[in-house]
C-alpha cells in the first residue's frame, strides 16, 4: 500500500488521524505563540441557524495584531487526486479543498464577526499559500 493511499484512506480512519495530527499541531503551533485557542468549539452559528453542527477546527481568540477572532479549519489533502488533471498545477486539489471550506464557512464567520481562513496541507507537506501567510502574520 503506498503512503499517499494510507494516509488518504477512510479504512481504520487514517484520514481522519491525520487531521487530527494537524489539527493539534497548528493549535501547539499558535499556544507556543501566546495565542488563546478553542479546539472544535460548538454553537457558534446557533443564534442565526438553528441546529447548526458546523463547527471549525480552531478558534483564535486573539490572534496577533488585534482585530476579529480568526475561525480555521483544516484539511489534509493528496497532490495525486482524481480531481488533478495532467498538466493542472500542484497546488489544485489543494485549491479546490480550501474552496469547500470557505463555502462552507466564510460567509457565516463574517456574520458573526470571524474572520475565516482554510488550513489546507498535502499529504506530502505542502501548504496552501493562504494558510502560510496567515501563519506568518501570527509569528
Amino acid at each position: 500500500m503506498s503512503i499517499y493511499h494510507c494516509v488518504g484512506c477512510l479504512k481504520d480512519a487514517n484520514a481522519q488521524i491525520l487531521h487530527n495530527t494537524v489539527q493539534h499541531s497548528f493549535a501547539w503551533l499558535f499556544r507556543a505563540l501566546g495565542v488563546s485557542i478553542c479546539l472544535e468549539p460548538l454553537g457558534l452559528f446557533n443564534d442565526v441557524y438553528p441546529d447548526d453542527n458546523r463547527r471549525p477546527d480552531v478558534l483564535l481568540r486573539n490572534s496577533y495584531g488585534g482585530g476579529r477572532q480568526a475561525l480555521l479549519d483544516v484539511a489534509a489533502t493528496g497532490i495525486y487526486s482524481s480531481d488533478r488533471k495532467v498538466g493542472d498545477h500542484l497546488d489544485q486539489p489543494m485549491t479546490k479543498r480550501a474552496k469547500q471550506k470557505i463555502a462552507k464557512y466564510r460567509n457565516s464567520a463574517k456574520d458573526h464577526g470571524f474572520s475565516f481562513t482554510p488550513f489546507v496541507v498535502s499529504h506530502n507537506g505542502q501548504i496552501l499559500e493562504e494558510t502560510a501567510v496567515f501563519i506568518c502574520r501570527q509569528i
